[in-house]
């Protein structure tokens, strides 16, 4: 996954770095983290439990009169292998025609999400915006019918959820 160099002194040099930075991090009076899914890795890699203290990420209540919805779901974050949007396009591709995709968000894995669109004749339902502010994207979660969280990894803890749920939007991950 090309998670380390082939390289074996650049690989060496990284496994040495990360394991410097371990053996710092465990110095540590208190480590914060977001989630409970975090502390548990933690302390799976040596922490101690009493040292790792959860604060969950939280957003302000939206206030709003009504609640829309429009005929698109919503993507929010990076466009990288790992967060599974190639996954939501083929999925998208079993939906009916009228729905569409927007996505808000770079990265490297852009161009070929491109490709896949291309070669699936999806060009019309998918709408690519880059990254919005806080305002254009309230716009967004406002009118969406849900929110899509296709990740492939264990996310620590995604707040775009959150986000979308104070909206009182459903979140499908």
């Amino acid at each position: 996954s090309r998670c380390i160099s082939r390289n074996p002194w650049t690989a060496f040099k990284k496994w040495r770095f990360n394991k410097k930075q371990l053996k710092i991090n465990r110095q540590l009076d208190k480590l914060i983290v977001a989630s409970f899914y975090m502390k548990t890795c933690l302390i799976q890699n040596g922490f101690s439990p009493d040292r790792v203290k959860v604060i969950p990420y939280y957003t302000e209540p939206v206030n709003f009169d009504h609640v829309n919805f429009k005929n698109f779901v919503l993507f929010v974050g990076r466009i990288h292998v790992t967060k599974g949007l190639q996954h939501l396009l083929m999925a998208l591709k079993a939906c009916p025609d009228e729905l569409k995709l927007i996505v808000i968000g770079e990265g490297d894995y852009k161009s070929e999400i491109g490709k896949l669109i291309s070669q699936n004749n999806l060009d019309h339902r998918i709408e690519f915006l880059g990254w919005l502010s806080q305002q254009r994207l309230h716009e967004f979660y406002l009118n969406c019918l849900a929110l899509v969280v296709p990740s492939l990894w264990p996310e620590p803890f995604g707040i775009v959820g959150i986000e979308a749920m104070s909206y009182r939007k459903p979140v499908i991950a």
